[in-house]
């Protein structure tokens, strides 16, 4: 009996919802970024468990976050926002500090060309560790309906097009276009992305040099036409 019972306590558990958590960067046309990372539990699990958000609060604030309460329904967990003045100074390895930081992986590098500079981002979050075919018969059920709950995205937002990506979907936001990823439990996900940005400061100072040749070039050519009449 008390077997059967805890099974429909936990049924009642993982019907209220799991997790969710939203990790979106914003890339602007200058260079910089604005980060915006959301980690939320289910009340009832704050309630009944220290809370498991605060290793995440942590190290967000280590890496310079500013750090809030966030909520969304009965959600209830950590906001962290932050803007660097390049993409590539992002660290991400303690984004997802309730994942496991040991099997994850991103990097974003920079390909600084004369007019254009090249972006790549190579992710991967490995979530197989979080699977339920671990477990047979009940406990395989009850765990596939605990996944079911979790919602985690990963989304970048660039205010051009990218030149090649697998996201799960793209979302369009006037001049921007969102890239969104779904990190689903049981599975190694990957995340690729490449998009090319103009180099304004290069491209300005060309048209710098272009107009200061253009002026010297004229400047003799008047002298000497002046000397031949």
């Amino acid at each position: 009996m008390k077997k059967y019972l805890g099974i429909v306590l936990l049924f009642v558990f993982l019907v209220t919802g799991c997790v969710k958590g939203d990790f979106r960067i914003t890339m602007n046309e200058d260079g910089s970024a604005d980060l915006d990372y959301k980690m939320a539990l289910n009340a009832a699990m704050i309630s009944q468990n220290s809370n498991p958000l605060e290793g995440l609060k942590k190290d967000l604030l280590k890496e310079g976050f500013q750090v809030s309460t966030y909520k969304d329904g009965n959600y209830f967990g950590v906001r962290g926002i932050k803007h660097v003045d390049q993409l590539e100074e992002i660290k991400t390895e303690n984004t997802f500090a309730l994942l496991d930081k040991q099997r994850n992986k991103a990097e974003i590098t920079v390909k600084h060309g004369l007019f254009y500079d090249t972006y790549t981002l190579n992710a991967g979050y490995d979530l197989r560790t979080l699977s339920s075919k671990k477990s047979n018969g009940v406990a395989e059920a009850v765990g596939s309906m605990l996944y079911d709950q979790v919602d985690l995205k990963f989304s970048l937002t660039l205010p051009m097009n990218a030149e090649s990506n697998n996201a799960s979907r793209i979302l369009s936001e006037e001049n921007f276009k969102t890239y969104q990823w779904d990190l689903l439990p049981g599975q190694n996900n990957e995340i690729t992305l490449t998009t090319k940005v103009l180099n304004v400061n290069n491209i300005l100072y060309s048209i710098l040099v272009l107009a200061v040749l253009m002026i010297v070039a004229y400047y003799f050519m008047r002298k000497r036409s002046l000397k031949t009449v």
